[in-house]
């Protein structure tokens, strides 16, 4: 706690201390700090003086916390130094089981797709095939019953093809999809057209990095200097 803050309120704990101190701050800089620039150095010692105590409050206000929750932080790392050895060997065996696994459900995956697509294939023909009949019908009640039942099996072959669509290979199965670049510059294209504004987020945070190292010209870029206390 700074010595500013153990001058306020000294009957209050520290935290209702240190966040008073704070709202006292934070007052103060909603009245000096009203939109317009700084203009002179009169106000800019002011400004820094501000920030110091502010950053200091800030630094106070996180102690008090972390003090806090030592107790309970403590309890934490004991439940899980009993629980994560056991949870470990979950994941390793959970890992190991589902490479095992593996290909076996893909192959069954993709052979339900082929099924699938041939009782589609199947369904809309014989769909396509039953209309066709009704229509040349006309005028003849026994092709026209026909046509009614090929139409009624035809439905019934939709169906089966929607059932099976939806059906799991085996209870719980998903499919997971792992992605690789295999052309960057296509990837790029790809991507901006889709979602361009976090893609300039991310072209942003990767300049960022850049320009912390040391660049100060980036195609593409415009790097602006500010200076902060």
């Amino acid at each position: 706690m700074t010595e500013a803050t153990a001058k306020i309120g000294h009957n209050l704990d520290p935290a209702q201390v240190i966040r008073r101190h704070i709202e006292d701050l934070f007052n103060e800089a909603k009245h000096c700090l009203d939109g317009k620039p700084v203009t002179d150095k009169k106000q800019a010692d002011m400004v820094v003086k501000l920030i110091g105590e502010l950053r200091d409050a800030k630094t106070a206000c996180d102690d008090a916390r972390k003090d806090e929750v030592k107790y309970w932080n403590e309890g934490k790392s004991e439940v899980q130094d009993r629980y994560n050895p056991v949870l470990k060997m979950c994941k390793m065996s959970i890992d190991i089981a589902q490479k095992a696994l593996a290909p076996w459900l893909l192959s069954e995956e993709t052979a339900k797709r082929e099924r699938v697509a041939r009782l589609i294939a199947e369904s809309t023909q014989a769909k396509a095939d039953a209309d066709a009949a009704i229509q040349a019908s006309a005028g003849d009640l026994d092709k026209r019953m026909e046509a009614e039942y090929r139409l009624a099996d035809a439905q019934e072959l939709v169906k089966i093809a929607k059932k099976a669509a939806g059906e799991n290979v085996i209870k719980g199965a998903r499919s997971e999809w792992d992605v690789e670049i295999s052309d960057r510059t296509e990837a790029a294209r790809a991507i901006w057209a889709i979602v361009p504004e976090e893609f300039d987020d991310l072209l942003v945070v990767i300049a960022k990095r850049r320009v912390k190292l040391g660049a100060r010209e980036i195609r593409g870029f415009t790097i602006t200097e500010r200076i902060r206390v």
